[in-house]
């Protein structure tokens, strides 16, 4: 099955880092999973490189601290992640293969991404080409389309939550998704998300749709083109106030990408385009894939261009051009039979004794003339 993140938003409270935990490094999860290495931190939860020894074959293990504070919503979360896993199965969301829980922890192990995120990818290398902007977004719109049709809203979609890799592009982190009309993990007067990618109804505290999502996708593409999110305030609170309230900063590198995300960025859920809309702007944005071009032909040589071509003959043009020819013919038989005249009649004065004729002495296959004119020689 298909589900949650190998990745952790390095934009929450701890920064990623690559702590050694030799404890950690040694302990196995479930009695198979070996932790390795630290992907990365965040929050309440860390994602670790390790083996499944059973399997022989590497995966990710997502570790869950609950903790006394929260527990319940904690777990709640963790198992929502699991459960909209169990629910998803599209190339572009990572595959979640078992769930461990061992009194506050929860693990999940998923499949091994090995890819930067979007937003590390920007941040170390700048922002992207329309291009390439355009095909990620197309990517997740794909998986997000797949999403919805599952019943969920994913509520988180963000720069670090795509995963850009070889094999595809990856929507991660499924932690506050919305399954179906289950309002459970989203407390009374609580927001759920970060400030500078969610939609302004989400900031509300509204109760949000697809339409949300769209909006984060619209957020994160513009990201991609710009190197920032569209709102960057001082604090999350300022954050989320610019979202519902403030119009977002111009965009100065969106290029043919700009009027689809102005569009996922409106305020109102309801004027925003559906996937279907967003697809077909992004496809026709990217415009279409460039392959290097042939060789170029030769130059064709002056006979060979018709340009350069005199015009057809004409009728009358063409009988000239038959007499013409006759006339030579006519003429080279003429001088061929005066050759053979020439030579009987030096035979006979020479000879007087053999009767002869033109008929023996002139070869059979000197030519053959046709009512029509000369048809060759034979």
């Amino acid at each position: 099955m298909r589900g949650g993140p190998a990745a952790v938003d390095p934009e929450t409270a701890l920064a990623v880092t690559h702590v050694t935990d030799m404890r950690s490094q040694t302990q196995l999860i479930a009695g198979r999973y070996a932790l390795r290495s630290l992907i990365g931190r965040g929050g309440s939860a860390a994602v670790w490189h390790a083996d499944d020894r059973e399997l022989r074959r590497a995966v990710a293990v997502k570790h869950i601290v609950l903790g006394a504070a929260g527990s319940t919503r904690s777990r709640m979360r963790a198992m929502r992640e699991a459960q909209a896993a169990a629910r998803l199965h599209t190339p572009g969301v990572v595959r979640l293969y078992d769930v461990h829980e061992d009194g506050d922890d929860v693990y999940l192990i998923m499949e091994l991404i090995r890819a930067p995120s979007l937003l590390r990818m920007v941040r170390r290398h700048g922002p992207l080409d329309v291009d390439h902007a355009a095909a990620i977004g197309r990517s997740i719109l794909t998986t997000l389309v797949a999403v919805h049709d599952a019943g969920i809203v994913h509520r988180d979609v963000k720069p670090s939550n795509v995963l850009v890799a070889e094999t595809g592009v990856y929507l991660t982190d499924f932690g506050i998704a919305l399954l179906g009309d289950d309002p459970t993990l989203t407390a009374a007067g609580s927001v759920l998300g970060t400030p500078a990618y969610m939609a302004p109804e989400q900031a509300r505290g509204a109760r949000v749709g697809p339409s949300a999502d769209l909006y984060g996708l619209g957020a994160t593409l513009y990201f991609a083109l710009e190197g920032c999110a569209p709102f960057a305030e001082s604090g999350s609170l300022a954050t989320a106030q610019a979202v519902r309230d403030q119009p977002h900063r111009p965009g100065r590198s969106l290029g043919r990408l700009e009027p689809i995300v102005e569009a996922l960025l409106v305020k109102d859920p309801a004027a925003r385009p559906d996937a279907a809309v967003a697809a077909a702007a992004l496809d026709v944005a990217a415009g279409p894939l460039v392959i290097d071009p042939p060789p170029c032909p030769p130059q064709a040589e002056p006979e060979d261009d018709p340009s350069s071509l005199p015009p057809p003959p004409s009728h009358a043009d063409e009988d000239r051009r038959q007499l013409r020819r006759t006339l030579l013919w006519a003429g080279a038989l003429l001088l061929l039979l005066a050759a053979a005249l020439a030579l009987l009649f030096v035979a006979i004065r020479d000879h007087p004794e053999v009767p002869a004729t033109a008929a023996t002495l002139a070869p059979a296959w000197l030519w053959v003339v046709r009512r029509d004119g000369p048809h060759g020689l034979m």
